[in-house]
């Protein structure tokens, strides 16, 4: 049986395929349009569904996957009419039969702009009613947050557990929580218009950040913040409650994250203007309010999580939706006592319900449980023969060796800066050592170098490190296995000296842990780093240029070579480097000699 599942008309248009449970592959359509999220601004004139010939004010076009899909069946060496069940993550029939609880949207439009709303969703329907009858398949709507929690429940491969999923906003929830012991039961919903999702995409436009996106800019900057200057208003917007949390949402909702005529009000109710710049946004007081409403996210979070584990005996918890994807809230749970398994699915965030749809609609078809997730690299993979042949038509000098781990960890090992493209790339918004840029840890001038010259982003943005799994326990200070980066941990003081290029101001890292069965090239990478430096892990920040997505296929790793302050690329088994050595015979410089500052 194949399922196809698919995440779209909102941000990160995905498309998951299974064959009997087993997942064959999974595609985020940004990879493919480079833009991120699959969202953006059509410029000029257009004609949309509901025929206008002009883009509306704040209108941004939401993609469907359909490179991600032509790319899924392509890999499954099927086509469109193998489809048995299209499973969809939304049920746009509850919204639309209970919009007047959709809040606070149907309140704030005017009536015109309700009706639109709900012609658009009936449109969308249609789309997807007439995807499926090419198909010929079996058209199925997945609740979205028993989407997420399918995603979790089944990519964790856990037999019971309670789940918890936080996000902007589902049908008419925001967060819902309950367990799993062989079906689903959820506990409790928290419904719109509280949303912890929504209070942290307000506070991230506040701060002059793009919501819904640069999230993890916020998460970044509150390490640099004291939480108590702006508390008492954060606890007021924003508080735990015996039936989850409540917010204030005239606080919270406006143009800036959602489509209503409504001024942003964050900044009326903290009284300092938003938007600050570049230079100021590392300041007092902003640096506060990123603090502040940290901290007050991680303490409903924690209490969302007390009544999860509440509901079941399990010490067990997954956890998602887009919040799930804040790691220094996440690393928080990890610090408790009464949880023994923490699982966050890579993509945490709607990319994933894509794989949670098509997870849940097998588990009702069949009975039976899909299989669990055990790596993150369902995307495109290239053979060496497809890489050469490329390298050879853009006439690029390169060399050809039989274990470009040991080419990448020398260079490393001399300071170099290194693209690192291997294999199938990585679902989620994280580079777990497929699609990455890697530098020496344990030289801090490499978090400089990195941030300013070769992503060129905000100075005080943290990176991660890849750390060797049977590695972890000298370098974290909680001992636990965080194979998708979406855990923050304190370093003990090895690696805080080690990994110094990867720690935060507040001595935590977002590591990833490696393994030699999830991703063996990776692995040798960082044993022949070790075996040259002493050091089991690398600095790993994601192949991409500022505002571009990950890198998904050569041509782009390619370009982000030339185009940043790289100083090689190890793309399958062949060797880039900027800059041929001037030692050597010219046949050598010819290929590209590797550097050595």
């Amino acid at each position: 049986m194949w399922i196809l599942g698919l995440s779209c008309f909102r941000d990160d248009a995905t498309a998951a395929l299974l064959k009997d449970g087993a997942v064959v592959g999974i595609s985020e359509e940004e990879r493919f349009l480079r833009v991120k999220h699959a969202v953006e601004r059509p410029s000029g004139i257009f004609v949309s569904s509901l025929g206008e010939s002009e883009a509306l004010d704040g209108f941004e076009l939401r993609y469907f996957p359909e490179q991600s899909i032509n790319y899924l069946l392509s890999e499954a060496e099927i086509g469109l009419t193998d489809v048995d069940i299209v499973a969809y993550d939304f049920d746009f029939d509850r919204r639309i039969r209970q919009w007047d609880r959709f809040l606070p949207v149907s309140e704030l439009a005017s009536a015109r702009q309700n009706e639109q709303s709900v012609a658009a969703l009936r449109y969308w329907q249609r789309m997807l009613a007439d995807f499926a009858e090419r198909c010929g398949a079996r058209l199925e709507y997945v609740p979205h947050h028993l989407a997420h929690a399918s995603g979790t429940v089944f990519g964790s491969g856990y037999r019971e557990t309670a789940f918890l999923v936080m996000d902007a906003l589902g049908e008419l929830e925001s967060s819902t929580f309950g367990y799993f012991d062989g079906d689903f039961h959820v506990a409790r919903q928290v419904a719109l218009p509280h949303s912890l999702g929504i209070f942290y995409a307000a506070v991230t436009s506040f701060l002059g950040f793009r919501p819904f996106s640069d999230e993890q800019k916020t998460m970044g900057l509150a390490a640099y913040g004291d939480p108590a200057v702006f508390a008492a208003d954060f606890g007021r917007i924003l508080h735990p409650a015996a039936d989850g949390f409540a917010t204030d949402p005239d606080a919270m909702w406006g143009s800036d994250v959602i489509e209503m005529d409504r001024p942003p009000p964050l900044a009326g109710v903290l009284g300092v203007p938003a938007g600050p710049s570049a230079a100021e946004v590392c300041r007092p007081p902003y640096t506060h309010v990123a603090a502040a409403s940290q901290q007050v996210l991680e303490r409903v979070v924690n209490h969302l999580a007390d009544q999860a584990l509440a509901t079941t005996r399990s010490r067990r918890l997954c956890l998602a939706g887009g919040v799930a994807l804040n790691c220094a809230a996440n690393g928080t749970l990890l610090r408790r006592g009464d949880i023994d398994e923490l699982y966050v699915q890579p993509q945490a965030g709607d990319s994933g319900t894509a794989l949670g749809a098509a997870y849940y609609a097998h588990f009702r078809a069949s009975g039976s449980r899909p299989e669990p997730l055990p790596h993150a690299y369902w995307g495109p993979g290239y053979t060496g023969g497809e890489v050469q042949a490329l390298l050879d038509r853009l006439k690029l000098p390169y060399r050809r060796i039989e274990q470009p781990w040991d080419a990448a960890a020398e260079l490393l090992a001399d300071g170099n800066i290194v693209g690192w493209f291997q294999g199938r790339s990585e679902c989620g918004p994280r580079a777990l050592g497929n699609r990455s840029i890697l530098a020496h840890p344990g030289d801090v001038a490499n978090r400089h170098r990195m941030n300013m010259v070769v992503k060129d982003r905000e100075w005080w943005r943290p990176f991660a490190a890849s750390v060797l799994d049977e590695q972890r326990s000298r370098y974290l200070a909680i001992d636990t296995p965080s194979p998708f980066m979406l855990l923050t941990i304190p370093l003990t003081e090895l690696g805080r000296r080690d990994l110094a290029a990867a720690a935060h101001t507040d001595g935590t890292t977002r590591p990833q842990t490696v393994s030699a069965a999830a991703n063996p090239r990776y692995h040798r990478l960082i044993r022949a780093f070790q075996d040259r430096t002493g050091i089991g892990a690398v600095l790993n920040t994601s192949l991409n240029v500022k505002s571009e997505p990950i890198a998904n296929d050569p041509v782009h790793a390619i370009s982000d070579l030339y185009t940043t302050a790289m100083d090689a690329l190890v793309i399958e088994d062949f060797v880039l480097v900027k800059q041929p050595s001037p030692a050597g015979p010219p046949e050598h410089r010819a290929a590209g000699a590797m550097v050595r500052p």
